[in-house]
């Protein structure tokens, strides 16, 4: 009699298997095959989460591997349970990364804060769709949902605008020609020279492409300086019945016509006093005779 073949079993040699002639059972012993199970371990999307743990034992006899622990992962089966089977002994761990709140804080490439924190939700290990910061282009890398931080730094750059100005004075009228610049989000616009104008509006800060208008007052126009014309009215001087004598000014510094008035009256002087001498003389020797 030749022994059935089952799956996973070898009949134990040298067992001599006589056929009954009644129904009395027979007893064939078979001995259990080694067989091997091999876990795997990986990520709901994609990839492997952990190496593969690979386990032996007798066909049917149970085994239970506990599956390793994925920080910010939860894996579908914590313990593997089942049979070694002579067929079909693999078997898989899928690991779903756990739901988290990041704060993403936009940066410029020095350091500073562009626009507000943005939360968002994802799980581990998932790429993040980076949020859309107007004027500003994300120049990072990839990011995905991490497990160590609450906050990631995001690096943007600013992008170019094309801004057309049209300088106005304060009624809203155009002052000369509109002109289109290149500028960069936030900064400030350079405010362009009008002659006869002095700006006087806010400087916008620009995000965008697009049309701005700046205002502007009318300098005041300075008055010309005209002479006043004198009409020269003639001087009717009226006579005074009382004779004033001119007296010349003196040189300031030398005082030559003062000294020269002394000298004149000084020689009249002296004149006088001869002549009166000469004629009480004549006077005396008259009446001598």
């Amino acid at each position: 009699m030749v022994p059935v073949e089952i799956p996973g079993y070898t009949v134990v040699p040298g067992q001599e298997v006589t056929i009954p002639t009644d129904t009395t059972p027979v007893e064939i012993h078979y001995i259990a095959n080694d067989q091997t199970v091999t876990v795997h371990y990986v990520f709901e999307k994609a990839g492997q989460a952990a190496a593969a743990q690979t386990i032996t034992g007798k066909t049917d006899a149970t085994f239970s591997p506990t599956s390793p622990v994925i920080e910010g992962y939860v894996a579908d089966s914590l313990i593997v349970t089942g049979k070694y089977l002579a067929t079909g002994n693999d078997y898989t761990v899928t690991y779903t990364g756990t739901v988290h709140t990041f704060t993403f804080q936009p940066k410029d490439p020095d350091g500073n804060n562009v626009g507000n924190p943005i939360e968002v939700t994802g799980k581990t290990g998932e790429a993040i769709t980076v949020p859309n910061v107007p004027g500003y282009e994300y120049v990072g890398q990839e990011v995905k949902v991490l497990t160590t931080t609450t906050e990631v730094p995001l690096v943007y750059q600013p992008t170019e605008h094309t801004v057309v100005i049209t300088p106005i004075d304060k009624n809203g009228k155009p002052i000369g020609d509109a002109h289109t610049v290149t500028v960069k989000t936030g900064e400030s616009l350079t405010v362009p020279l009008i002659p006869g104008y002095t700006f006087t509006g806010t400087v916008p800060t620009i995000s965008g492409n697009g049309a701005v208008t700046l205002t502007y007052t009318a300098n005041p126009v300075p008055k010309e300086s005209s002479a006043e014309s004198v009409t020269s009215q003639p001087t009717k001087h009226e006579s005074d019945s009382s004779p004033v004598a001119a007296k010349q000014a003196s040189l300031p510094q030398t005082g030559e016509e003062e000294n020269s008035e002394l000298s004149v009256l000084g020689i009249t002087g002296t004149l006088m006093t001869m002549f009166g001498l000469f004629g009480i003389a004549r006077k005396r020797k008259r009446k001598d005779e």
